[in-house]
C-alpha cells in the first residue's frame, strides 16, 4: 500500500476476491494491539465481505453506501466482477474538481 499509494488492498484466494485489507485495519488491528506487522497474516485482520455497487451507479449511490456501512473505501464492479476501488479521498478529489468547473 505505501508503494503504491493507496489505503486499501483487495485481497484474493483462488482467483476470487475475498477481502479487503485496509490502513484502518493494520491499525486497529495490529499496531494498536502491538503486534507485529511481519507476523500478521493479512487473511486474520482484512475487512469482510467486500462491499461494492455497480459502475453504473451514481457516485451520490457509492457515498451514501460507505456511510451506512461506515466504510472508507468500496469496491465497483460489472456484472459481480470487481472492477476497480473508490476511497473517501477520491470523492474529496472528485467533488473538488466539480466545483471548479462550476466557479469557471
Amino acid at each position: 500500500m505505501v508503494d503504491t499509494k493507496t489505503g486499501s488492498v483487495l485481497i484474493e484466494k483462488d482467483g476470487e476476491y475475498v477481502g479487503i485489507l485496509t490502513e484502518g485495519d493494520l491499525s486497529q488491528r495490529v499496531i494498536a494491539k502491538l503486534k507485529k506487522p511481519i507476523d500478521v497474516q493479512a487473511a486474520s485482520i482484512m475487512s469482510q465481505p467486500i462491499i461494492s455497487i455497480e459502475s453504473n451507479q451514481l457516485m451520490a449511490t457509492a457515498f451514501l453506501t460507505m456511510g451506512k456501512y461506515r466504510i472508507r473505501h468500496i469496491a465497483i464492479s460489472e456484472n459481480k466482477k470487481i472492477i476497480g476501488m473508490l476511497s473517501i479521498n477520491d470523492f474529496s478529489a472528485y467533488y473538488v474538481k466539480k466545483l471548479g468547473k462550476r466557479k469557471k
